[in-house]
């Protein structure tokens, strides 16, 4: 199975709340309820709480939509075009740990 997913932002409105492809959904734990916190490490090692939800009704497709996601856009300095990679890799001793990639468009 892959362990990872890459996506291009096409609007402003999807950096400000990240909708991921539903195909990430293989990446993440079970969603017992609507939401879940997940633990990612971006590229400069900063560790980051994020909050995913995914809809009640109608397509699933997990969103990232919280404080701590708009500090990590202001951070970067995400901007339509930039590219997001989320993938899972195994810790040999913390297990299974989430990291967060930003490619700079252009």
């Amino acid at each position: 199975m892959e362990n990872n997913v890459t996506w291009a932002h096409s609007n402003a409105r999807q950096i400000i709340r990240l909708a991921i492809p539903a195909k990430a959904l293989r990446l993440l734990p079970n969603f017992e309820d609507r939401r879940m916190s997940i633990e990612v490490t971006d590229h400069g090692g900063l560790y980051w709480l994020f909050e995913c939800s995914i809809r009640q009704n109608g397509p699933l497709r997990p969103v990232l939509a919280c404080r701590n996601w708009l500090a990590f856009v202001r951070l970067w300095n995400l901007n339509v075009g930039d590219t997001i990679r989320l993938y899972r890799e195994r810790h040999q001793f913390r297990g299974v740990e989430f990291k967060i990639v930003v490619q700079v468009a252009g």
